[in-house]
């Protein structure tokens, strides 16, 4: 039994409408999952003879929902070529508020042009919530979005961000 807590506000998102996120999920793993909705506890368990895998596979879609994702999105985790990855912005920028806003921010950029530049190019898929930016995608993708998003929490210019971009695009 693997265990994880995710905000409140997102129960709702993972269980879905009349429980068929939920129930999908579980069809899809043999997985169970009990949802404590007091404290955002997510528990996956997995059967006697289950596979182990799947409930690895199953706990990465609940972090991922919970982080943001569309429960379309997370999903995308059930396959064993797909990665999350959950970056903490305050690794880069310390526990100051505005400076977190700021960060925040520089990922997204003016109308999210960064977010989506970022993930056109590295071809991951990007959720930023709170002090996290998560990350679904490749383990080339997800690589290519880490470096991109270190460059621009370390203070690289937006443009010399693109341009990593645009190389790591041209040697795929």
């Amino acid at each position: 039994m693997e265990y994880v807590r995710i905000p409140q506000r997102r129960i709702g998102v993972l269980i879905g409408h009349d429980g068929e996120t939920r129930k999908e999920f579980e069809v899809a793993t043999g997985c169970t999952l009990e949802i404590d909705s007091r404290t955002g506890i997510v528990r996956v368990v997995q059967p006697e003879r289950g596979d182990a895998l799947l409930a690895l596979q199953l706990l990465a879609v609940v972090r991922a929902i919970g982080r943001g994702f569309t429960p379309e999105t997370a999903r995308e985790l059930l396959d064993p070529e797909t990665y999350l990855e959950v970056i903490d912005i305050r690794d880069h920028t310390g526990h100051a508020r505005k400076r977190l806003e700021r960060m925040r921010g520089r990922v997204i950029g003016r109308n999210g042009k960064t977010r989506r530049i970022i993930e056109e190019q590295s071809n991951a898929r990007m959720a930023i919530q709170g002090h996290t930016v998560a990350i679904i995608g490749s383990l080339e993708a997800v690589d290519a979005a880490k470096v991109a998003l270190g460059m621009l929490l370390g203070g690289a210019e937006h443009g010399s961000v693109y341009h990593y971009l645009e190389g790591h695009r041209r040697s795929r």
